[in-house]
């Protein structure tokens, strides 16, 4: 089938030094993902994407996550792969 990998494998490490505090890194990587170009034909690509994210809990109502998508910056048109992606998260609750 074409636009997916024939193969995917995920892998993540994940750790918790403090009780507040975590982070996780995680890798997909895809093997053959069958491209379909414009003209009907279909390349095979294969590629990994990495990502990271740490957490850190400020106290019991306030959260706050720094992630970075695509660690090292995998770029690729055909695939809608832009690039690094650094994003970041506050969370409040009452």
């Amino acid at each position: 089938m074409f636009n997916r990998a024939r193969h995917k494998v995920s892998s993540r490490f994940s750790y918790r030094p403090e009780p507040d505090l975590s982070a996780s890194i995680w890798m997909d990587a895809y093997r053959d993902y069958l491209f379909q170009q414009s003209s009907g034909s279909g390349v095979n690509k294969s590629f990994a994407v990495w990502n990271m994210n740490v957490t850190k809990k400020i106290n019991e109502h306030q959260t706050i996550a720094v992630g970075v998508d695509n660690l090292f910056n995998h770029q690729d048109e055909e695939l809608s792969l832009p690039g690094t992606f650094v994003h970041m998260n506050v969370r409040f609750t009452l």
